[in-house]
């Protein structure tokens, strides 16, 4: 059970970390500047940076491991925990990482969380 956890920490983790790279890598060099087509080669433009392709390398491998994930964990529980502990990471990182601020409520439903993410893996069936 311990190994099933730990998975979906590492999923939830990569997840995390190729979102968190890709926002540092784009932010201020995308933006809606009234066509299409220039969308198009400003977000092909940004393939120069190598934090997006590290971002990229990150979101495959976590798409991989949900994969596995799928295949050997009971979707009820895996799910509900996947999307609990990437809402938890991301929360923190982006306090840490891109300043953003904390309030009561959102701490009060981290808390939730936290207590939802008890009682799934406490149930033996993670």
């Amino acid at each position: 059970m311990l190994k099933s956890i730990l998975i979906n920490i590492a999923c939830a983790g990569m997840a995390v970390l190729a979102n968190a790279l890709l926002k540092h890598s784009l932010q201020g060099r995308l933006s809606w500047k009234g066509s299409v087509p220039t969308l198009l080669w400003d977000s092909l433009s940004v393939l120069k940076y190598p934090l997006v392709w590290i971002g990229a390398a990150a979101f495959i491998t976590a798409n991989l491991l949900w994969l596995f994930i799928l295949a050997t964990q009971k979707m009820s529980v895996a799910y509900p925990l996947q999307l609990s502990l990437v809402i938890l990471i991301s929360f923190l990182v982006s306090v840490t990482f891109f300043s953003e601020s904390i309030s009561i409520r959102g701490c009060a439903g981290l808390g939730f969380l936290l207590l939802g993410i008890a009682l799934i893996t406490r149930s033996g069936t993670a």
